[in-house]
């Protein structure tokens, strides 16, 4: 377990210096959509070497959240801040992350709760549930204040409905400063995260600290600019560190800066500042101790009557879960998955198969299959007699330590690569990323 609660308006690491060599965080990557494009992030580059916003080696389920803050109080028992931070926005992804939130708490009330949002989903309504939901801490992306500053810094931005340039940033902006506002007034720490961009923003960033201060916000992290493959502010380059260190100054006159915070991936672990602990929880490296259980020890299946393999992944409104006990393999249960079947259906087929290496079907579309497999749960096709699909796919989990691999590869780059592995399209179309 970890220590004390930390004081709501301070001790947290990433805006507290004092902190930040005694309180350890986790970051949670549980949010995998986006609200807004900035011209600057690209989510569907990885690469294991890389440490900055919305990067992520993969997406957890709400359910399997409380296993990854028991693992992670193994590595570090420092560990007193649980936060999410993407890889998309946690706003875009609110139920998932208000489910993940509330499993922590009921397990670890004693654990400070926050998250990095760009804003737009800053409504009265949002900031009420988050407070209801114990967030302590709340980041606020904010890089212009000007909507003609704004335009250059986002492509567009998915409301109600999608919108390009100003219209887009103006509603971007106004939920900023209101919901920094709104949340200040609940009790709330928010800090402010400003991007600076030589030649875009820079010289507009004291303005930007001189309208959050107003609304109330507690602390500023102007962080420089870490250019993403494919993007057109890329071409910029890093920003320079005297030009970042004199905007800092600027901005001090209005905003206390929080300069020491580091630009952490959305699964980072560990202490602000130090070694970053990501890579021993990410799948692949969740071994079970020698005589424990699987993490997902389970295979599901759609079938019409259990005889063969012959329901296709989409019209399967019910799924047998099968188990094997040494060597026998038999049927344990079956789970309804009947429900909406809009947005959001893949990721509750997810929670509803948490336990399971595999979902076995006689066909799938790619969209699906990837999301499910960014939520760990690999879809396989298959099309013969059940009892013999599931017996094969039982000795493929047993191989890859019960589907904690990606069946069937995915392993990246290995640290050894010059450049960047693509991503899966977990997160939805190129294009949909966040801050």
């Amino acid at each position: 377990m970890s220590g004390a609660k930390l004081d709501r308006r301070s001790g947290h690491p990433c805006f507290d210096e004092d902190a930040r060599s005694s309180v350890g965080f986790l970051h949670l990557p549980v949010a995998p959509r986006c609200n807004i494009q900035c011209l600057f992030c690209n989510r569907q580059e990885d690469c294991v070497l890389e440490s900055r916003p919305g990067v992520s080696s993969h997406v957890l389920a709400p359910m399997d959240a409380v296993a990854q803050v028991a693992r992670a109080l193994e590595l570090d028992p420092r560990i007193g801040v649980v936060g999410i931070t993407g890889p998309g926005d946690p706003l875009a992804n609110l139920d998932a992350v208000l489910e993940t939130c509330g499993r922590i708490s009921e397990v670890y009330p004693e654990l400070e709760l926050c998250l990095s949002t760009n804003g737009l989903g800053l409504t009265p309504d949002t900031v009420d549930r988050l407070v209801r939901a114990g967030i302590t801490h709340v980041s606020v992306g904010v890089n212009a204040v000007d909507p003609g500053v704004a335009k250059r810094l986002v492509a567009r931005v998915r409301d109600e409905k999608v919108m390009f340039g100003r219209e887009g940033v103006e509603i971007l902006i106004e939920r900023q400063l209101s919901g920094i506002k709104a949340l200040v007034e609940r009790g709330v720490h928010v800090n402010v995260n400003t991007v600076v961009i030589a030649g875009v923003n820079d010289d507009h960033v004291e303005a930007v600290a001189r309208a959050v201060a107003g609304v109330g916000a507690d602390t500023q992290n102007c962080a420089g600019l870490v250019p993403a493959k494919g993007t057109p502010l890329a071409v910029l380059g890093p920003t320079p560190m005297a030009l970042l260190e004199a905007v800092r100054q600027r901005a001090s006159r209005w905003m206390p800066q929080a300069d020491h915070c580091a630009t952490c991936r959305s699964d980072s672990v560990g202490m602000a500042g130090g070694l970053d602990r990501w890579a021993e929880l990410a799948p692949g490296n969740h071994r079970p101790q020698h005589g424990s259980a699987p993490l997902r020890p389970y295979v599901a299946v759609a079938s019409k009557d259990g005889s063969a393999v012959d329901m296709h992944l989409g019209a399967a409104e019910n799924f047998t879960i099968w188990e094997r006990i040494q060597d026998v393999i038999r049927p344990m249960e079956t789970r309804s998955a009947a429900g909406p079947r809009g947005e959001g259906r893949w990721e509750r087929l997810a929670g509803l198969l948490h336990d399971c290496g595999a979902v076995v079907v006689s066909g799938a579309g790619e969209s699906p299959r990837r999301t499910l497999a960014a939520l760990g749960l690999a879809v396989l096709e298959k099309s013969g007699p059940v009892q013999q699909e599931v017996d094969e796919v039982f000795r493929t989990l047993e191989k890859q330590a019960f589907a904690m691999e990606p069946i069937g590869g995915g392993g990246g780059c290995g640290g050894g690569c010059a450049g960047k592995k693509k991503r899966d399209a977990r997160e939805g179309s190129p294009g949909e990323g966040g801050c």
